[in-house]
């Protein structure tokens, strides 16, 4: 009988870390998502060629009605546009991302680096 919970604990133990590592791969997934998404729609608010794929391709591929009306004022925006709205972009790479602590959840260095870059 005593092997049998320790055989329990052990599944137990191995279920919260695969949870842990599947809350750390969706937490990395939802952050590479927000920053490609704000460097598409910086570059479509400066490039015509990249504004008009990006309104064909969410006016395509955008299905959901929710997800519609979430996107409608950005989609409105970038075909009102005629001309970039800021200067060309930097000939300046944009500084690396601060490595993330999972410890420490904290995202402010993140939002720093995100007001610097995007």
């Amino acid at each position: 009988m005593g092997t049998e919970r320790t055989l329990e604990q052990k599944i137990a133990e191995a279920t919260d870390k695969l949870n842990r590592l599947r809350q750390s791969q969706r937490k990395l997934e939802a952050g590479q998502k927000i920053i490609i998404g704000g460097m598409i729609i910086a570059e479509a608010r400066r490039n015509k060629k990249i504004r008009d794929w990006f309104i064909d391709t969410a006016t395509k591929n955008v299905t959901r009605e929710a997800d519609k009306n979430r996107l409608s004022p950005l989609i409105d925006e970038l075909k009102n546009l005629t001309e970039p709205t800021t200067t060309a972009p930097s000939s300046e790479p944009a500084q690396e991302l601060p490595e993330s602590d999972d410890e420490h959840n904290d995202d402010s260095d993140y939002d720093e680096w995100k007001e610097r870059n995007l």
